[in-house]
């Protein structure tokens, strides 16, 4: 919760910040446009208006990928709403300047996305923060992806599954599970469902990940592709996972309260990864991590592709092991949608 409350003042601090800078600029603007002596009150409220509208609009149009084909036009809309339509029309209504007057003070305000963006781009990106969509279920329940629900028929708490992807005419469709609440495992409904939208949460670059912690990455055997997953292997350990457990250098680890009932899979049935694959952290084949490596996996163990099945690796990195340099952040937040709003960190 702490860190979550430390992303939200520092986001607080640059959006006075931007209140601050756009309405500097204004007051530039209006000047070299010649305008009547406008009075601070009328600056800051114009700053207020424009600032807020931006907030909002910038929203919704980060939700613009639920629009489908549409998503990219909606992108184009709400940045000319952002940048242009609402700008000027505040300048001109609460400023009560003519049209071209306003249109030339906003032209100094422009300085304003231009420093912003390369904020955003060069300093809180890379170093503060940076906000993710959940794409699938690998991690339920904990974080979702696009989902649907049922009830737990062992303990009746809600229970959540991934919709069925088409058959492939040359494979069988593998049998789809549910995972509820308290991490029961169960066959999901056949009959179909309304589909839910995953997760989006918040990832802080600053923070040390600890074991048990969500963490995002890059995954290592191709740094395209972003993973979230949970941390149980810390660099120089060796892991184990049995008895539905995970052992670290021979002592078995205690995962906190809000993992109560996890069971962790160290076998998988060969009609669904194949008769070819090698589990990782068994036994068998535990995982030794160097001073630079974690071993991850995800809460859903019994359909997430994780340290446990994967097959290649980052260069002079083993398969199962995920590099430090490959980690982005650690999850502090699901902020979206309003129901599951959950703190981590």
């Amino acid at each position: 919760m702490t860190h979550t409350i430390i992303i939200l003042l520092l986001f607080g601090a640059l959006l006075l910040a931007l209140f601050a800078g756009w309405g500097g600029l204004l007051s530039l603007g209006l000047r070299w446009a010649k305008a009547d002596s406008v009075s601070i009150r009328r600056i800051a409220l114009t700053s207020a208006i424009v600032i807020a509208a931006n907030c909002v609009i910038s929203f919704m149009g980060y939700f613009a990928d639920s629009l489908g084909n549409v998503a990219g036009l909606a992108m184009l809309l709400a940045l000319f709403l952002a940048t242009i339509v609402v700008p000027l029309i505040a300048i001109a209504l609460v400023c009560a300047v003519r049209f071209g007057k306003a249109t030339k003070a906003w032209l100094v305000t422009l300085l304003l996305p231009v420093v912003t963006l390369a904020f955003l781009y060069i300093v809180w990106k890379p170093f503060v923060s940076e906000a993710f969509v959940i794409p699938t279920n690998a991690m339920a329940p904990t974080l979702l992806g696009l989902h649907q629900e049922d009830a737990c028929p062992e303990c009746g708490s809600i229970a959540y599954f991934s919709r069925p992807e088409p058959i492939l005419p040359e494979r069988e469709q593998p049998p789809i599970n549910m995972i509820c609440e308290r991490f029961h495992v169960h066959p999901a409904p056949s009959t179909s469902k309304p589909i839910d939208v995953g997760d989006r949460i918040v990832v802080a670059k600053y923070l040390k990940p600890r074991r048990w912690d969500l963490i995002v990455f890059r995954f290592p055997a191709d740094a395209t592709q972003t993973y979230v997953k949970r941390l149980v292997g810390l660099p120089g350990e060796e892991v184990v996972v049995k008895d539905g457990n995970v052992w670290a250098d021979g002592r078995r680890l205690e995962p906190p309260a809000e993992l109560a009932g996890i069971e962790y899979l160290n076998a998988f049935p060969e009609e669904e990864f194949g008769p070819h694959i090698k589990v990782a952290g068994t036994e068998d084949n535990p995982a030794r991590l160097g001073d630079d490596e974690y071993f991850v996996l995800g809460d859903f163990s019994a359909q997430s592709y994780d340290s446990r099945l994967w097959m290649e690796g980052a260069a002079g990195h083993p398969p199962y092991s995920v590099p430090h340099e490959n980690l982005i952040g650690v999850v502090t937040t699901i902020y979206w949608p309003r129901e599951r709003w959950r703190s981590f960190r």
